[in-house]
């Protein structure tokens, strides 16, 4: 049989173990703040990534920049970036 955790608090409720009780209630904070942070670190994860891709891309521009002989060109596209 499988208790739900409203099953678990009312039974450890009625025996009056204030140590069980305290550690099953410290139990599902640590649960919670564990789903939490699992969300900001993909949140964070998912944001680093971004950035990456965005100096990749920057990266690419600044050479393609350098890359041009032509200094009024060079200068149309450092004006345009």
């Amino acid at each position: 049989m499988i208790l739900d955790e409203k099953e678990i608090f009312k039974i450890l409720n009625e025996q009056k173990d204030n140590k069980l009780l305290r550690f099953y209630n410290a139990t599902l904070k640590i649960e919670e703040k564990n789903v939490i942070l699992e969300t900001e670190n993909n949140f964070l994860r998912t944001k680093k990534e971004q950035l990456e891709a965005e100096i990749e891309v920057l990266k690419e521009s600044v050479k393609e920049l350098f890359n041009d002989e032509d200094e009024s060109k060079r200068m149309d596209k450092l004006i345009k970036f």
